[in-house]
């Protein structure tokens, strides 16, 4: 941890707490690292949601053109030719 850490106090529901201490425990963590681990996975996650919306938002101002719809299709159709595919 980085820093000055600062303590918090959280309520959970029991059976998330024992979820929690289950898996931190597998983990071998403190329960102070199993949630910041958590909430770093929670944040990643957002930012993966925002970049994902950005590039629907992206596509949809600008979808691609009829032109470029046959040419991705054509050099994709020349990539998987040469691949073996199974039966």
């Amino acid at each position: 941890m980085t820093g000055r850490a600062v303590k918090v106090a959280v309520s959970l529901a029991p059976g998330d707490f024992r979820r929690v201490e289950r898996v931190r425990k597998e983990l071998r963590l403190s329960r102070s690292a199993a949630i910041a681990e958590a909430l770093k996975c929670w944040f990643s996650a957002g930012r993966k949601e925002e970049m994902v919306r950005a590039y629907v938002e992206g596509y949809r101002s600008q979808p691609e053109t009829a032109a470029e719809t046959k040419t991705f299709e054509s050099l994709a159709a020349g990539t998987l030719a040469g691949e073996e595919w199974e039966s």
